[in-house]
């Protein structure tokens, strides 16, 4: 089961058989229970958009505007999730124009700073790669963000771990987690 952080409100993410086949339903939140419904049969492409879709939902719903039409927000997830699926890089630079010393953690500020440190050499050794830096040392080294994600999650907790983007030219991006 997958959780998604919505404002304040850690929802379940689940995938159910035959939501409401009468109401032609994709997706259902549950905000109560804090559980976002998405139907199993969907293709990913479009579960992700739904995905989004019930996400918004909760963000308005948190921030109390739940007169939203449904037409809006099927707009806005569809051009959201475009945007999203035909920028993969979007994740990393959002988060690289952040600004970072105000959300890392101390072990994850050590790990960026032997990091930045070693830019240089790593980006030459692993130009492409995505490298998981875990207590101030390279401890894997993959071809995509969620390889790279998946390995890390198998040995240390989100904040415990930094996963960087070697890009050509001694530039990375950073991925918080």
């Amino acid at each position: 089961m997958e959780k998604i952080r919505i404002l304040s409100c850690d929802y379940d993410v689940i995938e159910v058989d035959h939501l409401s086949r009468s109401e032609h339903l994709m997706g259902q939140v549950d905000y109560v229970e804090q559980v976002i419904k998405l139907e199993r049969d969907l293709k990913d492409d479009r579960k992700a958009e739904v995905l989004l879709h019930e996400v918004l939902h909760c963000v308005f719903f948190s921030l109390g505007d739940n007169d939203l039409e449904e037409a809006f927000l099927s707009r806005l997830s569809a051009a959201l999730a475009q945007v999203l699926r035909d920028n993969p890089d979007f994740t990393g630079l959002f988060l690289r124009l952040r600004k970072l010393g105000d959300s890392l953690s101390p072990v994850q500020q050590r790990n960026y700073h032997w990091f930045k440190k070693n830019l240089n050499d790593l980006c030459l050794n692993h130009g492409g790669d995505y490298l998981i830096i875990y207590k101030e040392s390279v401890r894997g080294v993959y071809p995509t963000h969620d390889e790279a994600f998946e390995a890390a999650i198998r040995f240390a907790k989100p904040g415990e771990f930094l996963i960087q983007h070697c890009i050509a030219e001694g530039e990375e991006t950073v991925f918080i987690l």
